[in-house]
């Protein structure tokens, strides 16, 4: 599971570059001074590409595989069809509301196709951790994304997993990491549904940087209060 979290088959550069024209133009490179070709992580959605802006930004690209929303709901065609004869077989699973459970996964996993959601996640996220010490979300550039093509801030640090051997303070990081997830859950509301490792990294001054925010939940008072 930890390798399928960062490490998936790489699409070539040729099929990078395709998406990119088919949603922005041929000009969409001239708004930056380089984009480089060898993804530096690859996932089951999208790949992330390094790249700089013309006024020397440093940002990523997060582009989605071409076809992949096509195959997905292929998949989920299959998966209520196998519910379906799981039910009608065994028709006690509907104590646990196989079809709900079904129906959340869903709603979840095509939200992530949309790359426009998740820039409105971001700018959640960052307003509402503006003033929380240690945090880090990257800012999304708008000008520069789609629903299939995402250009946020880069974010210079190294994966949670890395960060002991890396000389990290692990009880500040420790700390924080718990803040976040304290403060999303029991005081927002509004929560990172996906928080594992591979999504967070350590920055500079043991700095808590939290990536790929496609995937969220929402908590209202009562559930809060109940939890």
């Amino acid at each position: 599971l930890q390798d399928l979290q960062d490490n998936v088959t790489p699409l070539s550069w040729d099929e990078i570059k395709t998406v990119l024209e088919d949603t922005f133009g041929d000009a969409f490179f001239d708004k930056f001074s380089s984009i480089d070709k060898t993804a530096m992580a690859t996932a089951s959605i999208a790949q992330v590409h390094s790249a700089q802006l013309l006024d020397g930004t440093d940002v990523v690209l997060k582009i989605q595989r071409p076809n992949i929303e096509k195959q997905i709901l292929s998949d989920l065609n299959i998966m209520k069809f196998l519910l379906e004869r799981a039910l009608h077989e065994f028709p006690e699973m509907e104590l646990f509301d196989p079809r709900g459970m079904f129906l959340e996964f869903q709603r979840s996993l095509l939200s992530e196709l949309d790359f426009y959601q998740e820039v409105k996640n971001l700018q959640r996220f960052r307003k509402n951790f503006f003033h929380v010490e240690g945090v880090k979300l990257p800012e999304p550039y708008t000008e520069f994304s789609s629903k299939t093509v995402l250009c946020m801030e880069k974010l210079n640090g190294i994966s949670i997993r890395k960060a002991r051997e890396a000389g990290a303070d692990m009880e500040i990081v420790g700390e924080r990491y718990l803040r976040i997830a304290y403060t999303m859950l029991f005081e927002q509301g509004f929560f990172h549904g996906d928080l594992h490792p591979g999504n967070v990294l350590i920055l500079e001054d043991n700095v808590v940087g939290v990536l790929d925010c496609g995937m969220v939940g929402h908590l209202s008072k009562e559930m809060m209060d109940q939890l």
